[in-house]
């Protein structure tokens, strides 16, 4: 049921910014026809299933300095192979028959994470504290990601939320500037005041601005409240979709394990969403 929710979530957003633009458009006066409005939907949605399939290799790239890729490596230092045995196990346990890649990343916090469609991405600091079941918990949970697709939902989201992120930081900047003019104007007299609102508004209105003005600064707004909006729900929706993958490592006899590896990646300064898959997994491996 969660997979139904992430899927919807994203056609929603995705498909919500080409209409929410095409309809400030005609607000703003701008006609557009029918066919244009279609194929410009159309061209998004392809934009998005692309950069989606993109983005891990450039997440990649930007690693390269970073990380070795223990399938191109010569060297087999000790915790290479403390991954290779480790993730061989999982690998064989969950009867995925799919071929992956395993990166060790330098310069980063202790954990792991899945991008792409095969990948994952240990850093070395875990590797050096993680006893084999920890490791093993980790690399299921992760595993459990690529296997059900999450990845590439997590990343067609976030090439959906580019553009109301942008929108919503010009919205705010706006905002400021307008703070800003006021504070300036409530130094002024009260003459000065109405003088500069009438002659500014005599301007805008020669001009015909005023209502593409009013219609840009609530498409702005707009974006800016739906991008907190549906942070909000994916923040629900992944935070089920991380128990999702704590009950998959668990079903392959690592929860124990990933019990506590998340224990020790929180150290003492536990935060509650840690805390509650903390819980949930004891209350599984008992």
């Amino acid at each position: 049921m969660s997979k139904f929710f992430q899927v919807g979530l994203v056609l929603i957003y995705i498909n919500l910014i080409p209409v929410a633009t095409l309809q400030a458009m005609v607000l703003a006066g701008i006609h557009i026809t029918e066919f244009p409005g279609i194929l410009s939907m159309a061209g998004w949605l392809l934009f998005c299933c692309a950069a989606s399939w993109v983005a891990p290799y450039f997440q990649l790239l930007s690693y390269s300095g970073a990380q070795t890729d223990l399938h191109t490596h010569g060297r087999v230092p000790e915790e290479e192979e403390k991954l290779h045995v480790a993730f061989q196990e999982v690998w064989e346990r969950a009867q995925c028959g799919l071929p992956f890649r395993l990166f060790i990343r330098e310069n980063m916090p202790a954990g792991a994470f899945a991008i792409g469609r095969h990948t994952i991405i240990v850093s070395k600091t875990m590797l050096q504290w993680a006893d084999p079941e920890e490791l093993k918990g980790l690399l299921a949970h992760e595993l459990g990601h690529l296997l059900s697709g999450d990845t590439f939902i997590f990343n067609s989201f976030m090439v959906a939320s580019c553009i109301p992120k942008v929108a919503g930081r010009t919205y705010l900047v706006i905002k400021r500037w307008l703070s800003t003019a006021i504070g300036v104007m409530q130094g002024m007299g009260l003459v000065s005041r109405i003088v500069l609102v009438l002659v500014l508004g005599w301007l805008l209105h020669r001009e015909h601005l005023i209502w593409p003005i009013l219609v840009l600064f609530l498409f702005l707004f707009f974006f800016y409240f739906s991008e907190k909006l549906f942070r909000f729900f994916w923040l629900i929706i992944s935070l089920n979709t991380e128990y999702k993958q704590d009950a998959f490592a668990c079903r392959l006899g690592y929860g124990a394990g990933l019990r506590r590896a998340l224990g020790r990646i929180a150290g003492e300064e536990i935060d509650p969403i840690i805390r509650n898959r903390i819980r949930r997994l004891g209350g599984i491996t008992h």
